[in-house]
């Protein structure tokens, strides 16, 4: 529950400077990610409760399909990735990139939960948080394909303004040599390419 209302928090604040989405996700990752640790010794309790899956993961159906602009613009994410020359980069934002086709696959189930979005961020590598942090490219438009799944979930209390507050930042941040990567979550999110 910290979690979701610190999620929510970050959007809440109309008497302080304008938000760095990008920078406030962080915060959030961080909380999300450090739960299992200030959980302890109730971690096994809560790998059984009816929570589990924000922390464990979820058993995906196999017969969920996406839609095909969403299994485009993953595979355009894909693809691009092939050119990432290290590899151990490039596995990095491999398993970023199945994370986030898993999570478009759960609010995408017809048991929808809106709470699932937030397993993303605490599944993905430590790695992709540091290439966030240092705002790498890949990273940062991996993150945008985060946002329309926010974006998806914004009539939750704790989900409003997020797709469209991080969407515009990252609009701003990303080299015009990645914008291309930015058209499907933009069109999703903004309604322009």
């Amino acid at each position: 529950m910290t979690a979701i209302f610190a999620f929510s928090l970050s959007m809440l604040r109309p008497h302080e400077e304008p938000s760095r989405p990008i920078k406030e996700l962080f915060g959030v990752f961080t909380l999300l990610r450090g739960m299992p640790v200030v959980i302890g010794e109730m971690w096994n309790w809560v790998r059984e409760s009816e929570i589990a899956p924000m922390f464990v993961g979820r058993e995906l159906d196999d017969s969920i399909v996406l839609s095909d602009d969403i299994t485009n613009a993953i595979k355009l994410l894909e693809d691009r990735n092939q050119l990432t020359e290290v590899d151990s980069d490039r596995n990095t934002y491999t398993l970023a990139i199945q994370g986030l086709k898993e999570s478009f696959m759960l609010i995408s189930s017809k048991d929808r939960d809106n709470g699932m979005v937030l397993s993303w961020p605490i599944t993905v590598s430590q790695e992709y948080i540091a290439f966030l942090r240092s705002r790498r490219q890949m990273a940062l438009v991996i993150l945008a394909h985060y946002a329309v799944i926010l974006y998806g979930v914004r009539d939750t209390w704790w989900a409003m303004g997020w797709g469209s507050k991080l969407i515009q930042e990252l609009d701003q941040v990303v080299e015009d040599e990645w914008k291309s990567l930015l058209a499907w979550p933009m069109e999703q999110i903004v309604g322009r390419r």
